[in-house]
């Protein structure tokens, strides 16, 4: 689960936006809140930071969090929300340059403690 710190430090990154919008005009779906963006999103919405926080929590996160705590077991707290975050903002992607890296870093890791 992300820490406090690292949900604030998330929203900040983020950015509050309380009413619908598309930052691409070509998008299929719209944006609120914290980023959330889907086909529940609708042109006329508007959010408070209450239910914005809300959905953030309860419907965009565990899917990032399940997937860095899955794939990366040892890592900090610091070093979690982090991921998360940065997952959140771009995806999570077995086939990212970061992924890759700290699954290298894991991997040297564990073979010094051997």
């Amino acid at each position: 689960m992300i820490s406090q710190q690292g949900l604030s430090k998330l929203k900040e990154f983020e950015g509050f936006r309380s009413k619908a919008y598309k930052p691409v005009a070509t998008e299929k779906y719209w944006t609120i809140g914290y980023g959330h963006y889907g086909p529940d999103v609708s042109p006329n919405d508007v959010w408070s930071e209450e239910k914005a926080t809300e959905v953030l929590m309860k419907q965009d996160l565990p899917k990032f969090t399940s997937h860095v705590e899955s794939y990366f077991p040892n890592l900090n707290q610091h070093q979690k929300d982090a991921m998360i975050s940065f997952c959140y903002n771009l995806g999570f992607r077995t086939d990212s340059t970061l992924y890759q890296k700290i699954k290298l870093l894991e991997s040297r890791k564990l073979q010094n403690l051997l």
